[in-house]
């Protein structure tokens, strides 16, 4: 087991492990040899590997309909170096579509049932030094649905759109998915599996960012921004918090305790090159630059007040 070292230990740097690449392709009632590239999805896994036919041709949306009716598991493994875990880890998967299990070297690890979000899964001390085992098995979304639906106290109806070409239809309102997926007047009900976001082992030495949100008042040659900065802490300490934008850099040395902390900044830029409707002038955007103790992420803004009339 990696061993964790101390918080304020200034050998960690941040550092992230890429877990995005070809995994294998399993379900306990399909046999199938196909490889799946994840970021991606069951459907095209299977339609690259010829097992399945173009679902978006003729009548094919009922051809592969079985697709969605099973489950499925996708595994790889990756290999850790001992300074890519010592220190505090985060397993970070986004948009896992739907209903699934994560598991680290044979260790339930989460549970995941929203397909919108990005879990970021405490791994710290779970990642070997060497060979470990990702893996993620899916549920079968529709029967979710449909069970969710059936314990309900009352019946909760749900739009005829997901009854397309003589379907049965799926109760999208009882899951956490894109509606479209089970079918629309416009698209065919395939129900698609997998992951579509990020995939990796991030390394911290005491927090890593959860997320930045940057509110806007504006003045008549003037914005300032209000930046709101998430972190996540492993344990107390002190962090170094540092926000750039339009050449003005925000340093800032704050402590936090153990789970979320948030943070407030201020910029303020002077006669701001504002952002414009497509037609009515150029569309400018200045990029902020957040970094925490070696952790760098990069956003792009448009400085402009918006109003909506009646």
């Amino acid at each position: 087991m990696v061993q964790i070292v101390a918080p304020d230990g200034a050998n960690i740097s941040y550092s992230v492990l890429d877990l995005a690449g070809t995994y294998s392709l399993s379900s306990p009632i399909h046999k199938t040899n196909a490889k799946i590239d994840l970021p991606g999805d069951v459907h095209t896994a299977l339609l690259a590997n010829g097992e399945i036919p173009d679902p978006y041709f003729a009548s094919n949306e009922k051809a592969v309909m079985w697709v969605n009716e099973r489950a499925w598991a996708v595994e790889r493994q990756f290999v850790a170096t001992p300074d890519q875990i010592n220190g505090y880890l985060t397993l970070t998967l986004s948009e896992i579509d739907c209903i699934a299990k994560v598991f680290l070297n044979g260790e339930a690890i989460a549970s995941a049932q929203n397909a919108f979000i990005r879990y970021d899964i405490d791994v710290s001390g779970k990642v070997l030094e060497g060979k470990n085992t990702l893996r993620i098995e899916f549920g079968i979304t529709r029967d979710v649905a449909k069970a969710r639906a059936e314990a309900h106290p009352f019946p909760i109806p749900f739009t005829n759109n997901y009854k397309t070409n003589g379907l049965a239809g799926i109760h999208m309102n009882f899951v956490r998915k894109a509606a479209c997926h089970a079918g629309w007047d416009w698209g065919i009900c395939l129900m698609p599996i997998g992951v579509y976001g990020t995939m990796s082992l991030r390394k911290s030495r005491l927090a890593r960012q959860d997320s930045v949100q940057v509110d806007q008042n504006h003045s008549k040659r003037a914005v300032e921004l209000t930046i709101k900065t998430s972190v996540f802490a492993f344990a107390s300490g002190d962090i170094e918090l540092t926000h750039t934008i339009g050449g003005q850099t925000v340093a800032d040395k704050v402590s936090v305790s153990m789970g979320e902390n948030v943070f407030h900044h201020t910029v303020t830029i002077k006669d701001p090159d504002l952002w414009w409707p497509a037609g009515q002038g150029g569309q400018p955007l200045y990029e902020l630059t957040t970094e925490l103790d070696g952790e760098k992420t990069v956003r792009k803004l448009g400085l402009r007040k918006a109003r909506m009339g009646r």
